[in-house]
C-alpha cells in the first residue's frame, strides 16, 4: 500500500491489523477507501471496526468516518478521510450505517 502520510497511513495500518482485508483507494484521490475483508461479512467488519473506532483513529478522530452502505452499487464498508477543514465542515466524522447511496 502507498504511504499516504500521517495520519492516514497510521489509521489504515491500524485498520488492516484488525482483519485480513484489502483497502482500495477509490478514485485514487486518498479520500474514500473501500474496505473488503476476506473472511468477514461487511456487517461484521463494520461492527468490529466501529467497536474499536476510538483507538483506531485517535488522536485524529475528527478527520475520519466509517460508513457501512448496506445495499446498492456502492455497498460495503468505507473509510472517508476528511483531510481539510472544508471536508470536516461538509461531512460528519464517526461511524454510520446507511441503507444505500
Amino acid at each position: 500500500m502507498p504511504n499516504y502520510g500521517w495520519p492516514l497511513s497510521k489509521v489504515l495500518d491500524r485498520i488492516q491489523m484488525t482483519a485480513d482485508m484489502t483497502v482500495e483507494d477509490y478514485l485514487g484521490e486518498s479520500e474514500w477507501f473501500r474496505l473488503v475483508a476476506y473472511r468477514l461479512r461487511d456487517s461484521v467488519l463494520f461492527s468490529t471496526l466501529s467497536n474499536q473506532w476510538s483507538s483506531l483513529v485517535f488522536p485524529e478522530d475528527g478527520s475520519f468516518a466509517l460508513i457501512h452502505c448496506q445495499a446498492g452499487g456502492q455497498s460495503g464498508v468505507w473509510l472517508h478521510y476528511l483531510a481539510t477543514d472544508d471536508q470536516r465542515s461538509d461531512y460528519l466524522c464517526g461511524c454510520y450505517q446507511i441503507a444505500s447511496w
